[in-house]
């Protein structure tokens, strides 16, 4: 799979190993306060990242629901993406092989019209990028 952005292919798309683990990542709606205990998640993706080659980028993807300004949701996603670069940086992850990026609402995994698919949607993806 070729990433839109970077045009860059993407190792891991179906079987990537940090999905069971950002789905519990959430964050507060218009915050970049994560609202669970993450802290094994966060140790358990850094310890993923530390293993793989340096010949990839890790891309952690920051998304918000749709309520609010869509210019300001942009910025959010950027805020909650860094966060979570951060935390990872904090637990021996290279920041260089890190790109924090803010997707906004463009890319919604459910409906923003429930409550529960706004928080599917205030989320973070980590996905491995092909130098």
């Amino acid at each position: 799979m070729i990433s839109e952005e970077t045009n860059q292919e993407v190792v891991s798309d179906e079987l990537n190993p940090f999905s069971q683990h950002t789905k519990n990542i959430v964050f507060k709606s218009g915050t970049d306060e994560l609202v669970e205990n993450y802290t094994t998640e966060i140790l358990t993706i850094s310890e993923i990242i530390k293993k793989i080659s340096g010949e990839y980028t890790v891309e952690i993807s920051g998304h918000t629901d749709s309520v609010g300004n869509k210019g300001l949701n942009l910025v959010l996603s950027q805020k909650r993406a860094e966060k979570i670069k951060k935390l990872l940086v904090a637990q021996g992850c290279k920041s260089s092989r890190l790109i924090a990026k803010g997707y906004g609402e463009t890319r919604p995994l459910a409906s923003n019209k429930t409550k529960d698919g706004r928080k599917m949607n205030r989320r973070i993806e980590i996905i491995i990028i092909e130098n």
